[in-house]
Order: structure tokens, then sequence, then C-alpha cells
């Protein structure tokens, strides 16, 4: 009981974040040379893409300008 609080504890921080709205994700084949599909995400920061043949893809993330302090 005590090791499940531990991790519950631990990875928490890494799941707590605000959803990027507006982020538009770019499915592309591996190579990079065509892209299969793009879709800007809701306020749930989701994207879905349906109907993929069998194979490797590359997944691009555009986020929109950000705002608050810079580290």
């Amino acid at each position: 009981m005590k090791l499940l609080i531990f991790l519950l504890v631990l990875t928490l921080p890494f799941f707590s974040g605000k959803p990027a709205m507006d982020a538009k994700v770019i499915l592309e084949d591996i190579s990079g040379a065509n892209q299969i599909g793009s879709q800007t995400v809701g306020e749930k920061g989701k994207a879905t893409f349906q109907y993929l043949n069998e194979g490797s893809y590359r997944l691009a993330i555009e986020f929109p300008q950000q705002n608050g302090k810079w580290l």
C-alpha cells in the first residue's frame, strides 16, 4: 500500500498539466516526405486519426504562442 501511494505521488506531477488548446497535430510518414493528415485540437487537447494503414508514422505538434514567464 505504501508503495502504491509513493508511486502515485511520484507520477502525479507528470499528469497534472493543462491541455494545449489550438495546437496543430501533424501526422507524416516516417520519412517526413508525405503529410498523412493534420488536425487542430480542441479544449481538451486531444486529436484522433482514423483508418490508418499499418506502418510507422511521425507525429509533429505545432504549439500556439504561449504566454507566461520564461525560465
